[in-house]
């Protein structure tokens, strides 16, 4: 529905990614709650995009080991710019395109709305990574960072030896 309008909210005017703190009449964060409960994972990717970024970049929240990152940049680098600005999205950003946020739940506790990415990293995995391409930048363009990001991150997972 949002998509179809260039328009962040669903029909009932949820802004569905902050919708996941507590209890919500939102449809669609229900379901994934719903489609969660229970699971755990070894890596949560989203994909997202910025209308407001010059370029790409990326969240990763990874305990003590944020392995990922660096290879993904370098893998998206060719495809579409890397927004190296020192604070994107409000945040503090490492000027490589990493924003890098370690959640303290304490600091989430005053929020009064979540993300996914928050529910997820609280109660269904470890390690997360955002992919934000530009909403600017050609579909095409978009669809290839996020693949290359992907594609990285798959690749990480398969080559990683079994945990036990």
């Amino acid at each position: 529905y949002g998509w179809e309008r260039n328009y962040r909210r669903n029909r009932q005017r949820y802004d569905i990614n902050r919708q996941f703190r507590g209890r919500t009449d939102c449809v669609e964060a229900n379901l994934v709650k719903r489609l969660l409960r229970g699971r755990r994972f070894a890596l949560s990717f989203e994909m997202h995009e910025d209308v407001d970024s010059p370029g790409y970049y990326l969240y990763e929240h990874a305990g003590t080991n944020p392995t990922l990152a660096d290879r993904i940049l370098r893998a998206v680098a060719p495809v579409t710019p890397i927004n190296r600005n020192s604070v994107i999205d409000g945040r503090r950003a490492d000027g490589r395109g990493l924003i890098t946020r370690p959640a303290t739940w304490a600091a989430l506790r005053q929020r009064p709305q979540w993300p996914m990415a928050y529910h997820v990293l609280r109660r269904h995995a470890d390690h997360l990574i955002g992919s934000e391409t530009p909403t600017r930048a050609p579909l095409a363009r978009r669809i290839a960072a996020h693949h290359r990001a992907l594609t990285v991150a798959v690749r990480y997972l398969t080559d990683r030896p079994p945990q036990s």
